[in-house]
């Protein structure tokens, strides 16, 4: 089962330690370290390349190998996952290495809090330690945290390109959140497909699909939900896939999902084809890959007059960005 990104209402009890923990951030250089970042990918081609920026948080400089441990874990997920797979060829993974002075994460809900560089927290929707709901660990500023978002931007700026972050926490409670950037326990067991799910929203721009609360869902504002129950948001997939599924966007009624089962619903699933018809278009759609994806140069170029006679065979190469790369005749 995925994650619920679930909003404080008015009510909720909220619990305040005796004070925030500062935000400080140690760079390589603070150590002598000449290891200002890692690119998994071909930092030669950062222009014609998504590229995402791994920040870790919560990793003092005594845990460097965990956090290279999580990093690895990260990439291997992704080049493990259809489609990020498939079109590994026009990503780029980007572990900027900033240090903690502490390891760990805030815990608003059970009064745990440390001194890390990026600030991510557990908030605190319920007075339980550890509930579900208080899952949605973040990097904003909450009650018993001060905010690490300046630093972040310092990480993201240290990269030799940057296009989306995925926020590495060092824990390995349950968690993790979309939003401008995503956010995700990479020491869960899980944690390679947390960080697959939220990368959905934060660059994919794909809604939740769960269906936990009772009674009937009035709005449904991404590609794989909607208040259609014909032809949802994908009518060109239902021959396909059969009518749309009840229960999305966190209502158990009147919000749709195109298929029993998706990454966006449960983690661990293969993303559905309305998801994956998404992710395409971002992947060959995106500003750095679009000139060039998925082909990046023909002979002879486009648009060039080709006068051949009947019978007479006239070669054309093709040299693709594909998986399977090289050159088709």
């Amino acid at each position: 089962e995925g994650l619920k990104e679930i909003a404080q209402t008015p009510g909720d009890p909220v619990w305040s330690p005796a004070s925030p923990a500062a935000a400080t951030v140690l760079w390589p250089e603070d150590f002598e370290d000449p290891e200002i970042y890692r690119v998994y990918g071909d930092e030669s081609e950062s222009a014609e390349r998504i590229n995402i920026v791994l920040v870790p948080d919560g990793y003092t400089y005594a845990s460097k190998a965990t956090m290279e441990a999580h990093a690895d874990t990260i990439v291997a997920a992704f080049r493990n996952k259809t489609p990020s797979r498939e079109h590994d060829s026009l990503v780029n993974y980007i572990l900027v290495y900033a240090y903690s002075a502490e390891n760990g994460t805030d815990q608003c809900d059970c009064g745990t809090v440390v001194d890390t560089a990026m600030g991510t927290h557990f908030p605190q929707y319920t007075p339980t330690c550890g509930h579900s709901d208080n899952r949605c660990l973040y990097y904003s500023s909450g009650p018993c945290d001060t905010s690490g978002l300046n630093n972040i931007v310092a990480a993201e700026l240290r990269a030799p390109a940057h296009d989306e972050t995925i926020i590495l926490v060092n824990t390995t409670r349950y968690g993790g959140c979309g939003g401008a950037r995503a956010v995700f326990s990479a020491g869960h067991s899980a944690g390679g497909e947390i960080a697959i799910h939220e990368l959905g929203h934060s660059l994919g721009g794909l809604a939740d699909e769960y269906s936990y609360n009772d009674g009937c869902g009035t709005s449904a504002g991404e590609i794989n939900t909607s208040l259609d129950p014909v032809e949802g948001a994908w009518p060109e997939w239902i021959e396909d896939l059969g009518l749309p599924v009840e229960g999305a966007q966190y209502y158990q009624q009147c919000v749709y999902r195109p298929m029993v089962s998706c990454e966006m619903r449960d983690l661990g699933a293969a993303y559905c084809p309305v998801c994956n018809q998404q992710w395409a278009s971002i992947y060959y759609g995106h500003h750095r890959t679009a000139p060039t994806a998925p082909i990046k140069a023909s002979d002879p170029p486009p648009a060039t007059p080709i006068q051949t006679f009947v019978q007479v065979p006239e070669a054309f190469t093709v040299d693709t960005r594909l998986a399977t790369g090289g050159s088709v005749t």
